[in-house]
C-alpha cells in the first residue's frame, strides 16, 4: 500500500511514487494498491490499484491485508503504525524533526536523507532500497544503536542491500540485510584508531575522530581500553563535518559515525563526563574526565556546548535531557524545540529554564514561543 498524500510541503511527488511502483512491480513482484485522493490523477502503472476518496474505516481495512506500507509524513501512516505493519516514511519537509512527529512502529523505517544531504527530496533508489529491507525482514525490529540503545530506524542513504542507518542520537552505522546486525569485535585492523596511552600519564592522546568513518568494531576496542587503563581524561577530536555522511561516500558494512550526542552519551555510560569543550578550525575537542564518587554530589560547570552553529551554555545532563540533538539541529528554524517541552513532561521552572537557553543561542520568534509555552505549563 502507498499513501502519497499529505500537506503541500510534505509532499514527495507523484512521478516518484510512480517509478517506486515500477520497481515494486518489476524487481519485487508486488502490486500496489494507490490510497490517495482524485486530484493526484490516476497511476497507470502495472499491477496497480487506486483507491480514491476512501474513508479512514476503509483505509484501515484495506491496511489488514497490506504486506508493505509506503508513505508520508500523514494520518494514514500513524494508523499503519497502529497495525503494526511493515512501514517506510518518507520526511520531506525540514521544518519539523521527524524523531518527534514520527509514527511509532517497532518494525518500520524513516528516510530522512534529504535532512543531511544537498537533496531536496530522498532518491527512489534509498526508498526502494529501505523498503525491500522491511519487506523481508517481515515485522523484524530493527536493531538497536550500540550507544544509547534505542532503534535505529532512520535511513540515511541504500544501496543494494546496504542500508545507511542512523540513531537519534546522530549515530549512523552502515548495514547489510536480511541479517541487519553487526556483531562486536575487539580486533583492530589499523592502529591510527586505537586509543594510545602517553608513558607515566594518566591522560589518553587526543583520538581523532575527524579524519574518516570508523568500523563498529572500533567501540568495543576503545571500551576495553579504557576499563583496563581508566585514565583521569580523554581528549577527543570530533569533526562537526560529518566525513560518512556525505553524499558521494561509499557505503560499506560495518562502516561508523559518531555524533556529538552519540560520543558525549558513550563515554557519559563508560564514567566519564564532560569537562570542556572547544571548537578550532571546524573540529570539535571534547576533554572527559573520570566520574569520581565524591564527585557525584557536586553542583555540574556550565559549558558552551555546540548545537549546530551556535552554542548552548548548559550543563552536561541540562543538554542531554532538555535539547533535541546536535545532528537535527537547524537554530534559524528550529532552535528550542526541545525535549523538556514535548517529551519529558517538565516542571515549569525546568520548561522555563530550557526555554531561556534556546532563546539565548538564536533569539527568533519560533524559540520566544517556547518561553511563552512554558509560562502555560499546568506544573509549577
Amino acid at each position: 500500500m502507498i499513501a502519497p498524500f499529505s500537506w503541500p510541503n510534505k509532499v514527495w511527488g507523484k512521478e516518484r511514487f510512480s517509478q517506486l511502483i515500477d520497481r515494486f512491480h518489476d524487481e519485487l513482484g508486488l502490486r500496489t494498491v494507490v490510497v490517495s485522493y482524485p486530484e493526484i490523477g490516476p497511476f497507470n502503472n502495472p499491477g496497480v490499484v487506486c483507491a480514491f476518496d476512501l474513508s479512514l474505516g476503509q483505509i484501515a481495512g484495506l491496511m489488514q491485508y497490506a504486506g508493505l506500507y509506503v508513505g508520508l509524513d500523514s494520518g494514514p501512516s500513524h494508523m499503519a503504525a497502529f497495525f503494526e505493519l511493515p512501514m517506510v516514511v518518507i520526511f520531506v519537509e525540514q521544518r519539523t524533526f521527524p524523531f518527534e512527529v514520527r509514527p511509532l512502529t517497532p518494525s518500520g523505517v524513516y528516510v530522512v536523507e534529504s535532512f543531511f544531504t544537498t537533496e531536496d527530496f530522498p532518491q527512489v533508489e534509498t526508498v526502494f532500497n529501505a523498503s525491500r529491507m522491511i519487506f523481508f525482514r517481515n515485522k523484524e525490529e530493527v536493531s538497536v544503536c550500540p550507544v544509547c540503545r534505542n532503534k535505529m530506524q532512520y535511513v540515511l542513504r541504500a544501496e543494494n542491500n546496504i542500508v545507511r542507518m542512523m540513531c537519534s542520537c546522530g549515530l549512523s552505522l552502515d548495514q547489510t540485510f536480511p541479517e541487519f546486525t553487526e556483531p562486536y569485535n575487539a580486533k583492530h585492523d589499523s592502529k591510527k584508531d586505537t586509543i594510545i596511552f602517553r608513558e607515566n600519564s594518566d591522560l589518553v592522546e587526543d583520538l581523532n575522530l575527524s579524519l574518516k568513518p570508523l568500523k563498529i568494531s572500533y567501540l568495543e576496542s576503545w571500551r576495553l581500553e579504557l576499563a583496563a587503563k581508566m585514565p583521569k581524561e580523554v581528549s577527543i577530536v570530533f569533526s562537526k563535518r560529518q566525513p560518512g555522511l556525505s553524499k558521494d561516500c561509499r557505503l560499506e558494512k560495518g562502516t561508523l559515525q559518531l555524533s556529538l550526542d552519540s560520543l558525549i552519551i558513550w563515554m557519559k555510560k563508560h564514567e566519564y563526563n564532560l569537562k570542556k569543550v572547544d571548537q578550532m578550525n571546524g573540529n570539535v575537542h571534547l576533554y572527559f574526565a573520570r566520574i569520581k564518587q565524591s564527585s557525584l554530589e557536586k553542583k555540574e560547570k556550565k559549558l558552551k556546548i555546540p548545537w549546530n552553529n551556535t552554542f548552548l551554555n548548559v550543563t552536561e545532563s541540562q543538554y542531554l535531557r532538555w535539547y533535541s540533538y546536535d545532528s537535527w539541529a537547524n537554530p534559524d528554524s528550529l532552535v528550542g524545540i526541545v525535549k523538556g517541552m514535548s517529551e519529558l513532561a517538565s516542571w515549569k521552572r525546568e520548561i522555563l529554564s530550557c526555554a531561556l537557553v534556546a532563546f539565548s543561542a538564536q533569539k527568533t520568534m519560533r524559540s520566544f514561543r517556547w518561553i511563552f509555552k512554558a509560562f502555560l505549563s499546568s506544573k509549577v
